[in-house]
């Protein structure tokens, strides 16, 4: 028997409606997003494909309300960038909803620093940097020159040269930022001008420090670094055209 649009739609709202309702199964069950709390109690396993990797159940499920772009975790908190230019918290004890943190635009990169302690968040040409305990605005990092979004976020901690902020780009650059100054208890709120001119290699801010590294021909969409056993430094750059540029 054929179905006509309109009752393919009813079947599909249908559906909706009772996978909301009490005699959906646990997994499935819903809590309205304003009240903060989770989701879903327990649901399906992940099959595990050999007997040294191990299975996963889905424990609870946290409503961002829109696509979830980015992700970071603390021991304390759980941190979602979303596309409706916000980052959700969450307690990660009791996964309540403990605050919400606007941005101008969607947050495309989230990282935290070692110690769990500060939050930064990439967006449209800059970013906010929070206290990830109390969930207040330290600063905000732009940049002078047009680096469009902010895909990723590197957060990088040398033993000698401090703490670097890796940027990748939209403009195709990878943006350096030293971040050495900036703590949980930074007083420069609400902003801080990262100053970046093409004509230099090296700019000075009193505060932040910014070198762009150009290298790619599309966007850079993932950052991710190492270090060997001599503290030598590797940073792993990904990006639309194609390539994986590896730098040292």
């Amino acid at each position: 028997m054929e179905v006509s649009p309109r009752d393919s739609d009813r079947s599909r709202a249908n559906t909706r409606q009772r996978g909301n309702r009490s005699d959906a199964p646990a997994w499935k069950r819903s809590v309205s997003a304003d009240s903060g709390s989770m989701l879903a109690a327990r649901g399906p396993s992940l099959l595990a494909v050999g007997k040294n990797v191990p299975s996963f159940w889905c424990l609870q499920t946290l409503s961002a309300e829109n696509s979830v772009l980015s992700l970071a975790v603390t021991d304390s908190r759980i941190f979602a960038g979303t596309q409706g230019a916000e980052v959700m918290g969450w307690a990660a004890s009791d996964y309540n909803l403990v605050g919400r943190l606007r941005h101008d635009n969607s947050v495309l990169s989230v990282v935290v620093s070692a110690d769990g302690s500060v939050l930064y968040c990439g967006s449209n040409g800059c970013v906010h940097v929070w206290n990830a305990s109390t969930l207040e605005l330290v600063a905000i990092l732009r940049c002078s020159s047009w680096t469009g979004d902010i895909y990723a976020l590197s957060l990088v901690i040398h033993p000698h040269l401090g703490a670097t902020l890796c940027l990748g780009c939209q403009n195709t650059t990878i943006q350096l930022m030293d971040v050495s100054k900036i703590n949980a208890n930074t007083k420069n709120h609400p902003s801080l001008s990262v100053k970046c001119s093409a004509s230099e290699d090296f700019v000075e801010h009193p505060d932040v420090y910014e070198l762009p590294i150009q290298h790619h021909h599309g966007y850079v969409y993932c950052l991710i670094h190492s270090f060997d056993g001599d503290d030598n430094l590797r940073l792993f750059s990904g990006a639309g055209d194609e390539v994986v540029n590896v730098w040292s």
